[in-house]
């Protein structure tokens, strides 16, 4: 009993401490392909940035049914809708302005993702199937006006962990390293940082 009491107030004292620094090892966090997509689902309907040179107007993605993880790429099928859209297009060397109003567009997309490990920052870059594009150019248009930019992924979810025990709670700044796709799951490698605790 004095050996578990002696060790539990080690435990304690090593993360009461303010401003310890975690060992260098990541914590690794792992999501599979199915938690990510119910996730996704969650919040939909979801509005994505059109506003480019090509497109302008609301995008939203209105329903996910697939959503599959490979070579950081996220395979993704679903359902798009717009609102007062229009795309900008040439023809015949003059510039033209389509307008397309409301639309309904089933898509296959794949999201190739790639971790900037200098600004620690996650991109995404959307690439349409064949299969996703539809028979109208105007639509045809509209998707290449999303594909081929990146589009920055918000981690700030991701920089704060907490623990409570008892009336403490510990707090962990984590720093994203790297971020995966793999093996159908988004694998998140996270530096902690143990902060100064609270208590509640």
């Amino acid at each position: 009993m004095k050996n578990i009491t002696f060790c539990y107030f080690i435990f304690l004292f090593l993360f009461f401490s303010s401003g310890v620094q975690a060992a260098n090892r990541d914590v690794v966090l792992t999501l599979p392909a199915e938690t990510v997509h119910a996730a996704l689902k969650k919040i939909l309907p979801l509005a994505i940035p059109t506003q480019s040179s090509t497109v302008q107007g609301q995008l939203i993605v209105e329903s996910l049914e697939r959503l599959t993880i490979r070579n950081n790429v996220i395979s993704v099928q679903g359902v798009l809708g717009g609102k007062n859209m229009t795309v900008n297009a040439m023809v015949a060397n003059k510039p033209i302005r389509v307008q397309l109003g409301e639309l309904r567009l089933p898509v296959t997309c794949d999201l190739l993702t790639r971790f900037d490990r200098q600004t620690r920052q996650l991109y995404i870059s959307p690439r349409f199937t064949e299969g996703g594009r539809g028979q109208d150019a105007g639509l045809g248009s509209l998707l290449d006006g999303l594909a081929g930019r990146e589009y920055p992924i918000d981690l700030d979810a991701l920089k704060r962990l907490d623990f409570e025990i008892g009336t403490r709670v510990i707090s962990f700044a984590m720093q994203p390293n790297n971020i995966v796709g793999q093996d159908n799951a988004l694998i998140f490698y996270l530096q902690p940082q143990v902060r100064p605790t609270a208590t509640r």
